[in-house]
């Protein structure tokens, strides 16, 4: 009797076993089932922003196209509007520049104090 109540308790050790793995392959599952819902969810806010831009970026395209065309002179507040617009994309994008101009100079510090290290070694 006692060595079938000892496969009696291995058996139910097992169980138990399998059951906890089953609920931590559930839980698993249900984790990742929740992020790629998130992705999917913010996949289709980028759609939808990217969207949204293409169709503001025609609009801009077709305003310029017009005003390129028009043989009436343009107003001024037009002009000072699409400089102003001009004027915060180039600030924009010097900002940028400088930034990535900060990112490779502390990349090719590194790699310099890199390869001064691997000389001494």
């Amino acid at each position: 009797a006692t060595e079938a109540e000892s496969r009696m308790e291995q058996v139910q050790k097992l169980r138990a076993h399998i059951y906890h793995s089953d609920r931590e392959l559930e839980r698993t599952c249900m984790q990742n089932e929740d992020k790629m819902h998130g992705f999917v969810r913010l996949l289709a806010r980028k759609r939808d922003e990217i969207k949204f831009l293409d169709d503001r970026l025609n609009m801009l395209a077709a305003q310029h196209e017009r005003l390129l065309t028009s043989r009436e002179p343009v107003s001024e507040s037009a002009l000072e509007v699409a400089m102003l617009e001009k004027d915060k994309k180039m600030s924009a994008m010097d900002e940028h520049n400088r930034a990535q101009a900060r990112v490779l100079q502390q990349v090719r510090n590194d790699v310099r104090s890199c390869l001064d290290f691997m000389i001494r070694t």
